[in-house]
C-alpha cells in the first residue's frame, strides 16, 4: 500500500505536485488511495485549488501508468460537492451522470470573486473529470 501526502510550502498557497512526484513511491505498491485534495476557502485565484487538485489526481494516475506495474486497484474518493447543487430537487436520486456544473459555471463567470466553497467544489468536479 502507498500513502503519499501533498506537500505545501510555507510561502505558497498552491500544493506542490510536480510531474513524476509519485514515480518512486509507486514502485512495489499494490494499491493507491487518493483521499485528499487541497481544501481551503480563502484562495484568491480559482487556479490555487483547481490546478492543484487536477495535478494531484492526474499526477498519481500518470505515475501509476508509467511505474505502477504492481498496482491492482486505485480508489479515488470525492466530496458531495462534486455532485450536489442547492437547486436540485431534494428527492433526486444521484447517479454517475450527476455533476455540480453550477459551481464550475460560477467560478468560470465570477473568477476570483466566486465564493471559496464554489472554487473548492469546482476543483472536485474538474479533477474527477480529469481522472
Amino acid at each position: 500500500m502507498l500513502l503519499v501526502l501533498h506537500s505545501k510550502s510555507q510561502s505558497d498557497t498552491h500544493f506542490n505536485c510536480q510531474e513524476g512526484a509519485f514515480d518512486n513511491a509507486l514502485q512495489g505498491s499494490d494499491a493507491i488511495f487518493h483521499i485528499a485534495s487541497p481544501v481551503h476557502y480563502n484562495a484568491i485565484e480559482p487556479s490555487e485549488v483547481i490546478d492543484s487538485a487536477i495535478a494531484g489526481v492526474t499526477g498519481i494516475l500518470t505515475s501509476a501508468l508509467k511505474h505502477g506495474q504492481s498496482v491492482k486497484r486505485i480508489v479515488l474518493t470525492s466530496s458531495v460537492g462534486a455532485i450536489c447543487t442547492p437547486t436540485l430537487d431534494p428527492h433526486h436520486v444521484f447517479t454517475e451522470s450527476d455533476w455540480n456544473d453550477e459551481s464550475v459555471r460560477k467560478v468560470h463567470t465570477k473568477g476570483r470573486d466566486a465564493l471559496g466553497l464554489d472554487k473548492y467544489k469546482a476543483s472536485k468536479v474538474l479533477s474527477e473529470r480529469a481522472a
